[in-house]
């Protein structure tokens, strides 16, 4: 049950992971932007709209607990590689956590595989 929690964790980390990578693949490309663009515009859960994208130097970043703040295109930037950086850090301590699971599990079912031979 314990494993099965920390990989459905992994799984969510490295979905949140792809969401941040491609906002921030997004942003990058949207600060380049010189003109007016046609663009598919996420709704979200995969669903796309047609739309026009023009040049803006701020975003609306959601910060948590229903609240939204302007900010400048670039400060977002800055605040998704570092949301990055901890979700892949969130990942590895997962990852290093579930290994050592697997090895207490392994080591467990070889002391009672000994201990069935001492019977």
């Amino acid at each position: 049950a314990e494993a099965s929690n920390i990989q459905n964790n992994l799984m969510a980390l490295q979905r949140a992971l792809m969401e941040t990578t491609t906002t921030l693949m997004a942003l990058s490309a949207m600060k380049g932007l010189t003109s007016i663009k046609e663009s598919q515009i996420p709704l979200g859960s995969g669903v796309f709209a047609d739309g026009t994208l023009k040049k803006s130097d701020k975003v609306l970043l959601d910060i948590g607990a229903g609240a939204v703040v302007e900010r400048s295109v670039a400060d977002t930037i800055a605040f998704m590689k570092e949301r990055e950086e901890n979700i892949k850090k969130s990942l590895m301590d997962f990852q290093n956590v579930l290994a050592n699971l697997e090895r207490s599990y392994s080591e467990a079912g070889q002391r009672v595989q000994e201990l069935q031979k001492e019977v």
